[in-house]
């Protein structure tokens, strides 16, 4: 029994797949069109089937809340207006489905959000790394989208005591930022990003309408993610606290770190690193090696995560990094 509670998530997503082939199958095929029910039928099984079973299999048996289908609904929703586009029928409908997941996402993102930052501070912990540990795959890709709009448009300027909305007590915890190469890198991406943008949809819009409009709207949201990650540089800084580290990059990468695993930690002059090293750098050269006594669990890019013992990175101050882990005056 345990072992099939385990794999019901396999059995979900083999079981959508199928769906979703067949009923692609269907809406290719002329059997669309001998009667109108057929439409809605397909839109019935997207929308409801597979919620459905998404509760059943993946939520009921982890006793999460019901609240995480919203994310689902979104996806099911674009899956059919893919499939079932061109029936006018349901446009309407899928539109309006479509735009109410939409804000039951946000709403319940921000819900999280507020509850989070009602909690003293020391509970708080760090949002994106929480976002990242989330269990269910759509909800943290989901929660992480909403991230690059947070870090971009919403999260508040880094204070002038130097902390930032999601650290503990100043006075119980050291800051130390990235290098200016990484912000530089990605100032030059926001940049070229719009030289290229603006002209290439003028030429694109000679030829193919639609495809220019695509095009612009995936390089502003490229802009977007750019400026997010330029300020979370700032807004995710490396924290040392009494009895852990914070270890964080950007929208790009985080990792907690307790100061009882820590074994060593020293300078990184090279740029060839050996096998096993997880870099955790943003075009910079990295300048401090950490290595654990036990594996550390790493979450990266679009939730992906490994397991490491050696850590690299780069900071603006790596003799008091050190000193700040191992009271040494000098690397």
């Amino acid at each position: 029994m345990r072992t099939f509670t385990g794999q019901r998530p396999a059995c979900f997503a083999l079981f959508a797949a199928l769906l979703v082939c067949a009923e692609w199958g269907v809406t290719r095929s002329s059997l669309l069109h001998r009667s109108s029910l057929i439409p809605w039928a397909v839109a019935c099984d997207l929308l409801c089937v597979l919620p459905g079973m998404y509760a059943l299999l993946v939520l009921r048996p982890a006793s999460r809340p019901l609240s995480e289908l919203a994310p689902v609904i979104l996806v099911t929703t674009l899956l059919a207006s893919w499939l079932l586009g061109q029936e006018s029928q349901l446009r309407v409908p899928l539109y309006v489905l479509g735009a109410v997941a939409e804000v039951g996402c946000v709403a319940a993102f921000s819900l999280h959000l507020i509850k989070q930052r009602s909690q003293p501070r020391r509970e708080r912990g760090d949002l994106l790394l929480h976002v990242q540990t989330l269990e269910n795959p759509v909800a943290r890709f989901v929660g992480l989208e909403l991230c690059v709009l947070y870090y971009a448009c919403i999260a508040p300027r880094r204070s002038h005591s130097g902390a930032t909305h999601d650290e503990a007590a100043p006075t119980a915890v050291r800051t130390f930022y990235h290098g200016s190469q990484a912000r530089q890198t990605l100032a030059m991406i926001g940049v070229a990003s719009v030289m290229e943008a603006i002209p290439l949809h003028f030429l694109l819009s000679a030829y193919t309408p639609r495809l220019s409009w695509v095009v612009l709207a995936l390089s502003a949201y490229g802009l977007l993610w750019v400026v997010g990650a330029y300020r979370a540089l700032r807004l995710r800084p490396l924290l040392v606290y009494p009895e852990h580290v914070l270890l964080r990059l950007s929208l790009l990468s985080s990792a907690d770190v307790k100061r009882s695993e820590l074994l060593s930690i020293e300078p990184c002059a090279t740029s060839a690193l050996e096998p096993g090293v997880t870099r955790m750098t943003l075009a910079s050269r990295p300048n401090l090696l950490i290595q654990l006594r036990s594996p550390v669990r790493v979450y990266g890019f679009l939730g992906r995560s490994t397991y490491t013992t050696r850590i690299a990175i780069a900071v603006e101050q790596p003799e008091q990094l050190i000193h700040a882990l191992t009271g040494q005056d000098e690397c």
